[in-house]
């Protein structure tokens, strides 16, 4: 509920004041334009969402309210019901009313059902209705009634108005990169409507893991975006694309700096027409600094080669390590998520910030940069000590035992390596003595290299012979003191067996009309009051376009196949 302060309400009527003049032009237009405009007023002057949907049921009920009232009073002819209307007539002596009658009721009537349900089965009787209503009133011999555009146009005006003020972000994604169509499925998920552009002759197929042509992985990322085709590189389309910008929350780019501001219509000429627009920019380099003008293209390799994240992963050189002594990538789109989850979390300080200012702002984020922060003490040690930080495998500069060791049923992570959560992992292993060994018996002592490579060894001709569910019960038995860190490492068969992921949502088995049965990664986010939720996933490029360019821009089917004929879409 939203609660209006005398304070505010003075001041409103303060304002609206100098109006009057404008109210009374309106009124002569009929009440239906005089309705859309409060509608309006609430929505731009309240809190969005709840501003307007308050609106939208005080007009419900004033309107039902009256129409019970005409249709039970004493009956009259008529004429009668119209009396007070104004009519305009011309010399011919025809002419028209413009009185706030059934017509108008039934707009306001049906466009409101529309709004509070959503099913668009409502708007189709919502129309016949309202011109049913019209049709008897001229069947009656009353002169046609103005109330019927009135009510028309107050039905479309809500519509109009509920877009605006529609639930959640309206975030538009102009994207050509995995970081943005990757790691920005968490908007849709917190309830956002997102409208995904592609080219007309987009490829997303890539090389490898496909089902219908699209990249396994991004069905489960691309749930719950609209996606349309748009070309940027036609005038016509930069058109269509300016106008979604003015009713969206938020906009996402992943072009080389500098290629939307070419086109017109980057964060300088978007903010002007828009202030309250947040624009998410991802990049290779960023948006400014000294390369952020070589517009170099962003993959989720070379993120992760600037990142400095390759340089430290995989196995030492040397004769024992072979060709697996070089730098490794991770195995998964590392820097696609990171860059899009710190996209995501920008985005949403942003939108706090416009929520009490009102003011939108660009977020600049680069992929390469995200993975920085995952590097820990990587950069700020060599800042510190001037070493560089080198690929070590199994082991670790700063702690050990921290490291994965052998099994009886496969690999397992293993640590211990303060003084006192060493003597217990020694313990555990029914080995005391190796915590008085010299080589091991401080941390100063257990990171030196040579040491690392005997003591590793030493733990693995215990575990060996152990399984993890063995390895595992000895370390919760132990009574201390120390603590020791032990886990399996998995394989993804494993990890699809787990009961506890199932029952925490992690994942979930979903037959689409698309892609037939499949098994997807669920959000990761638990939420008590807005848990969420999937509402589809991938779908083929261009499979909303009727749904966007009808629905919120209104082109029509006719202007939708010129534009789809001319290569625009």
């Amino acid at each position: 509920m939203v609660w209006f302060s005398p304070e505010a309400v003075q001041a409103a009527q303060s304002a609206l004041a100098p109006l009057e003049p404008l109210w009374v032009a309106l009124t002569r237009l009929g009440d239906g334009p005089l309705y859309i405009v409060a509608v309006g007023f609430l929505y731009w002057c309240v809190d969005k969402a709840r501003g307007f949907r308050l609106g939208m049921l005080l007009l419900i009920s004033a309107e039902v309210s009256t129409a019970a009232k005409e249709a039970f009073a004493s009956p009259r002819p008529p004429r009668d019901l119209w009396r007070d209307s104004m009519v305009l007539r011309d010399p011919a002596g025809g002419g028209f009313g413009l009185p706030s009658g059934h017509a108008q009721s039934a707009g306001v009537f049906w466009g409101g059902l529309w709004l509070l349900w959503r099913r668009r089965w409502l708007l189709l009787p919502g129309l016949l209705f309202t011109a049913g209503v019209s049709a008897s009133r001229v069947a009656l011999g009353v002169h046609f009634p103005g109330d019927v555009a009135g009510g028309l146009a107050l039905a479309g005006g809500l519509l109009v108005l509920e877009w605006r003020a529609g639930p959640g972000v309206e975030a538009f994604v102009k994207s050509k990169g995995a970081r943005a169509r990757v790691g920005l499925a968490l908007l849709p998920g917190l309830a956002a409507l997102a409208v995904f552009a592609w080219r007309p002759t987009a490829d997303i197929a890539g090389s490898a893991g496909l089902l219908l042509g699209f990249p396994l992985g991004y069905l489960a990322e691309g749930r719950n975006k609209h996606y349309i085709t748009l070309s940027l590189e036609a005038a016509e389309g930069r058109d269509l694309f300016r106008q979604l910008a003015r009713r969206a929350d938020v906009v996402i780019e992943a072009y080389p700096p500098g290629q939307m501001d070419a086109w017109g219509i980057g964060y300088r000429q978007l903010a002007p027409e828009h202030p309250g627009l947040i624009y998410v920019a991802l990049s290779a380099r960023g948006h400014f600094g000294p390369r952020a003008a070589e517009g170099t293209p962003e993959h989720d390799l070379t993120s992760q080669a600037a990142s400095g994240l390759t340089f430290i992963t995989g196995e030492p050189e040397g004769a024992e390590a072979g060709p697996a002594g070089v730098p490794t990538k991770a195995g998964p789109w590392l820097a696609g998520y990171a860059g899009g989850a710190w996209a995501a979390f920008g985005l949403l300080g942003a939108l706090h910030y416009r929520h009490e200012t009102g003011q939108g702002q660009m977020v600049d984020v680069t992929p390469a940069e995200s993975l920085m922060r995952y590097l820990e003490y990587t950069l700020l040690w060599h800042h510190v000590s001037g070493r560089i930080r080198e690929r070590i495998g199994y082991y670790d500069l700063a702690v050990f035992p921290y490291t994965f060791i052998r099994v009886k049923d496969g690999w397992a992570f293993i640590a211990g390596y303060t003084d006192l959560n060493f003597r217990a992992l020694c313990r555990i292993m029914g080995r005391p003595e190796i915590a008085r060994d010299p080589r091991f018996a401080t941390t100063s002592a257990r990171v030196k290299p040579d040491n690392e490579r005997a003591l590793r060894a030493e733990i693995e001709r215990w575990s060996v012979h152990l399984s993890t569910e063995e390895i595992l019960e000895r370390v919760l038995a132990d009574p201390g003191p120390g603590v020791v860190v032990f886990g399996r490492v998995e394989s993804p068969t494993e990890v699809l067996s787990r009961e506890n992921w199932w029952e925490r949502g992690c994942f979930g088995r979903v037959t689409d009309p698309i892609y037939g049965p499949l098994t997807l990664q669920m959000p990761v986010w638990r939420m008590t009051g807005t848990p969420p939720r999937l509402r589809w996933p991938c779908r083929p490029v261009g499979h909303h376009n009727e749904d966007v360019y009808l629905k919120h821009l209104g082109l029509g089917r006719q202007g939708l196949e010129k534009l789809r004929g001319r290569g625009i879409i």
